[in-house]
């Protein structure tokens, strides 16, 4: 049961690591026409911001590994403890504000704009 686990949390990354992987390499896929992320002054940026995904992406692929493998086991508790607090860090905004966007929309009240 753990390998397959290990195996559906690797191949689930690996889709989002080859897209911004092609997007690093100067692909469009999946960016549509006119978007702003086409254009040329932006390409510095959105290589920066692609390649931090993609190390982010590949920890968690690490971190799979690191769960799951015997030689997991002999890693400093701290060592993994980093990039998990990073993840809680990044993700507690939307798994709260998504959730609470969608019920103040159910109850009728108007979307918050940014000032």
């Amino acid at each position: 049961m753990r390998e397959a686990l290990r195996a559906v949390a690797i191949a689930a990354c690996l889709p989002y690591i080859g897209l911004k992987a092609a997007w690093i390499a100067g692909s469009h896929l999946g960016i549509p026409e006119g978007s702003e992320l086409r254009e040329p002054g932006e390409r510095t940026a959105m290589i920066a911001v692609n390649a931090v995904s993609v190390v982010m992406d590949a920890a968690v692929v690490v971190l799979a590994l690191l769960l799951t493998r015997p030689w997991g086991r002999r890693v400093p508790a701290w060592l993994p403890a980093l990039p998990v607090w990073c993840a809680c860090g990044l993700l507690a905004p939307i798994m709260t504000g998504f959730p609470a966007q969608l019920a103040a929309g159910a109850l009728g009240w108007p979307p918050l704009t940014p000032r």
